[in-house]
């Protein structure tokens, strides 16, 4: 799924300056409650030319959340620079639901139905209004979706050391036929070093990943290649190509000079990922960032139930004796490294 351009209005409707709003008035509200000293600093800050933005700090780490773009990440810089790819071009936007299908950054997690149909509006570039500052982050939640009868909470709480963010995206269903959803997450990296993951080869996917689209090509080839056991993965396509992997474990490593970005997500060995025949996980390959875009198995939600999937970043310093540029190598090391850290 590649990003589609689409112009802003030139005024913000009535309804979501009120969402905005909102939302200032809660994260006040939260700050000035907080009974107990925080393991994390937390604070609203203006961003990007929107107002009402979430910051929060905790060792090296910054984090920054914007309520108005569904609550996703347009920030998190462990030290060494951001890691999630952002797009100037949208700098200041916030739409109406039914317009909010446009570019996106940061992680613009999206909610699909089983069949494709139906997703649900304003997960990128609309508010969500309710706002609670929590003792090590944040949480942000949604309203309820007309077209889907969910609502969407995120949470993001950063470790005390600040080297680990724990990410958990929750759905809510509100009512309606009972429907099977998948949570498709899609952070968006910059286009330096290279992505790694785990794959397993054999019956739809020979090599561990095809291409999504079956008239497309990954150009130039040599951006979607496997060593050993691991699909590598660079930016720099010539144009926008989508992947779709199955994975034998669940993480995926973003390699940046002696450090990587390890994120870790559960894989039901026993569930129904009903997308790109079986695919647990996702990519895109653009000329200017890679899309990480891990998968959860699908849920049938019926009214009051949820469903929650929840992924880990970790920020890990490679080993000085670990070759960066053999890949095969580097993914032995992180297969390892995510099995101490998800014991």
């Amino acid at each position: 799924m590649s990003p589609t351009a689409r112009s802003p209005e030139n005024a913000v409707c009535a309804h979501v300056r009120a969402a905005c709003g909102l939302a200032a008035v809660l994260m006040g509200a939260t700050l000035a409650l907080s009974a107990s000293r925080p393991l994390a600093e937390v604070t609203a800050v203006g961003h990007r030319k929107l107002r009402d933005c979430v910051q929060v700090k905790a060792g090296k780490t910054t984090l920054v959340v914007v309520p108005s773009w569904a609550g996703r990440i347009s920030v998190l810089d462990f030290g060494a620079g951001n890691v999630v790819w952002t797009d100037p071009r949208i700098d200041g936007w916030v739409l109406d639901a039914k317009d909010a299908w446009s570019r996106w950054d940061g992680d613009a997690t999206d909610v699909v139905r089983d069949d494709g149909k139906n997703q649900w509006k304003g997960l990128w570039l609309h508010p969500w209004p309710l706002v609670k500052k929590l003792q090590d982050g944040v949480e942000v939640a949604s309203e309820v979706g007309k077209e889907a009868n969910l609502s969407a909470r995120r949470s993001y709480r950063l470790s005390d050391d600040g080297r680990k963010l724990t990410y958990a995206y929750t759905i809510t269903c509100h009512g309606g036929e009972p429907n099977a959803w998948t949570i498709w997450e899609r952070a968006l990296v910059p286009a330096e070093g290279y992505a790694i993951a785990p794959v397993a080869k054999g019956g739809e996917f020979p090599n561990g990943w095809i291409v999504r689209d079956k008239a497309a090509t990954v150009d130039p080839a040599d951006r979607a290649l496997n060593d050993g056991d691991f699909l590598v993965l660079k930016a720099g396509t010539i144009k926008g190509v989508g992947l779709a992997a199955k994975l034998r474990a669940g993480w995926i490593g973003v390699v940046r000079g002696d450090n990587a970005l390890l994120v870790t997500f559960p894989i039901a060995k026993d569930g129904k990922y009903p997308h790109h025949n079986g695919a647990n996980a996702a990519f895109f390959l653009n000329p200017d960032n890679l899309e990480l875009e891990p998968l959860s198995p699908e849920v049938t939600l019926k009214e009051g139930e949820s469903a929650t999937f929840t992924q880990v970043w970790h920020w890990v310093d490679l080993p000085s004796t670990l070759k960066k540029d053999l890949p095969a190598a580097v993914g032995k090391w992180l297969e390892e490294t995510s099995a101490s850290l998800t014991k």
